[in-house]
């Protein structure tokens, strides 16, 4: 079950997926919607749920992104894993963006403590929608920082390049984010 739920992560494609690609993740998603997760590592399950919910976004599917957060939630309360509470609160962000409750969402970045990287720097694009859409660009220098160590990490796929690029431009750097 560990080796099934860690494999289906990987075709779980996001919005710059090619055409292709996003009807792998949807065939993937429904295949897994009937897969038993017992003996699922906590960890494996919430990376697996955390990139269900944010496909089915894609595929206008809300009540399914709802249903993978709240398992998340569940989890999240049941076992002691950081890397599972920090993927719950970026799945939190995503869904107060959704639902426009940016002050939630301002209140989630405010003391997020996260260990990981990689749910560092996607905070850090959520919290500049966030901040950007509040008129509080000041605060968009201080999400830069370490985002350019993370991005050129071998660990770092090559979507957040443009991502920190976005970043980048959002907080009036242009000429860096063009380079």
């Amino acid at each position: 079950r560990e080796a099934l739920f860690a494999a289906a992560i990987g075709p779980l494609n996001g919005p710059t997926a090619s055409p292709h690609l996003l009807q792998l993740s949807h065939s993937v998603l429904q295949e897994m919607a009937e897969e038993p997760s017992e003996g699922v590592s906590p960890r494996t399950l919430a990376k697996f749920l955390g990139r269900a919910a944010e496909c089915h976004l894609l595929f206008g599917d809300r009540a399914a992104f709802d249903r993978c957060r709240e398992r998340m939630l569940g989890i999240a309360t049941r076992s002691n894993d950081s890397f599972v509470s920090e993927s719950c609160t970026l799945v939190e962000l995503i869904r107060c963006i959704l639902d426009g409750d940016l002050a939630r969402g301002s209140e989630l970045l405010e003391n997020p403590g996260f260990d990981s990287d990689f749910h560092v720097f996607v905070s850090r694009i959520h919290g500049a929608r966030i901040n950007i859409w509040l008129g509080r660009t000041a605060q968009l220098q201080g999400m830069l920082e370490g985002t350019q160590k993370f991005v050129q990490s071998e660990t770092a796929p090559q979507i957040w390049r443009p991502a920190r690029a976005w970043l980048l431009a959002a907080s009036g750097r242009v000429e860096e984010a063009s380079s």
